[in-house]
């Protein structure tokens, strides 16, 4: 028997490219009965089903490792049979698992009416590692006294991983076994917030600044126009220049009505002779009377 070593996947997933001593290379497909024998080693039957190697087996005891997931040339080589010998046991054992399989890929992931199944999320996930969902197998298998495990087997960076779920029939759903199986159907965030995570929605910043804004531009209004009350607005005639304002006097002096003013040359030797009466309150807001 010549030893050969595994150099990897084909590009596609669907064979093992293996070599020899001499460099030789080989291509192995990837199939069924293949994937069936590196899953349960022949040393492992007996432990797995509780049938021992190397001794003859009734009818129902076949089924039994055949729904364990044991190939009929597996059990052919660990029984001394002949493989034609078992093929009418296969099919119907074959139908059985692909029928748990499929549902388990159409059990939903939660008892929401709108849940994925275990079918369309798997195939979202592969999708992210970029595998295709047509290079991946599914299965079921059974051990005796336990329920049915359904299972997916894809090729990624020339690795055969595999992940498997526990089915429950009754109530339609899976539950993951492995970290494979975890990985591809964990739709669920940590329940409590994380230390220093960043809230998905941030609350929106305080608006006490704005409405500060807002009621300092309005009380600045109301005093323009506290300050502008009872003033007549005068049309301008473009004619006669702009008096100048006077910045020491009183909000609203420069408008009130009062008698002509006297020329510059009058004003000064006016001042000499006695101060201007203060005009009250009244008619700085109300405006001079006539």
């Amino acid at each position: 028997m010549v030893d050969l070593e595994v150099l990897g996947a084909t590009p596609d997933g669907t064979a093992v490219i293996l070599t020899d001593s001499e460099g030789a290379r080989y291509s192995l497909p990837i199939t069924e009965e293949l994937r069936i024998a590196v899953r349960r080693p022949l040393r492992d039957l007996a432990s797995t089903s509780g049938i021992s190697a190397n001794k003859k087996i009734r009818p129902k005891e076949i089924q039994t490792l055949m729904r364990a997931g044991v190939s009929a040339a597996e059990i052919a080589a660990n029984h001394d049979m002949e493989v034609e010998s078992l093929e009418r046991f296969e099919s119907p054992i074959l139908a059985e698992r692909a029928y748990a399989a499929e549902q388990g890929r159409n059990a939903r992931i939660s008892r929401e009416a709108t849940a994925p199944t275990l079918g369309e999320l798997v195939v979202n996930r592969l999708a992210a590692r970029g595998i295709d969902p047509e290079h991946t197998t599914w299965d079921a298998t059974r051990n005796p006294g336990e329920p049915w495990h359904v299972n997916v087997t894809f090729v990624q960076d020339a690795t055969e991983h595999i992940a498997t779920w526990k089915l429950n029939q009754a109530g339609r759903s899976v539950e993951a076994i492995d970290q494979e199986a975890t990985w591809l159907t964990e739709t669920t965030t940590p329940a409590g917030p994380q230390r220093g995570a960043i809230p998905l929605h941030p609350a929106p910043e305080p608006a006490e600044t704005e409405e500060v804004e807002q009621v300092q531009g309005t009380e600045q209004l109301l005093d323009e126009l506290n300050a502008r009350r009872g003033q007549r607005v005068e049309p301008a005639t473009g004619e006669e220049p702009e008096d100048e304002e006077d910045p020491d006097a009183l909000p609203g002096m420069e408008h009130i009505e009062s008698a002509p003013k006297p020329d510059r040359a009058e004003e000064r030797p006016a001042k000499k002779k006695g101060r201007r009466a203060m005009p009250s309150w009244d008619e700085i807001v109300f405006g001079a009377k006539p």
